[in-house]
């Protein structure tokens, strides 16, 4: 994750670069290069957030899960203490 944002951060230098150059002094050149960098960037932000999804997907299945083993363990007590008044 972290050679990600760090592969991330240098397109983005290089891509806000360019894009000044070409805003500022009308620099035709720069501008081409600014279009590659967001270019290349597009993949590299989409593995960023499958990797965020991921993480977000796992943690909703452990509380899930977990939400799950409490009801089996309170429903199991429940039915303890049901008999013992029948």
């Amino acid at each position: 994750m972290n050679e990600l944002l760090a592969q991330l951060q240098m397109k983005m230098e290089a891509f806000q670069k360019d894009a000044a150059l070409q805003a500022e002094k009308g620099n035709k050149a720069a501008g081409q290069r600014a279009r590659c960098v967001s270019l290349e960037m597009e993949p590299l932000l989409k593995q960023f957030r499958n990797y965020r999804w991921r993480q977000r997907r796992n943690k909703t299945v452990r509380f899930y899960f977990s939400c799950f083993q409490i009801l089996i363990v309170l429903s199991r007590s429940w039915c303890v203490s049901i008999g013992t008044f029948l």
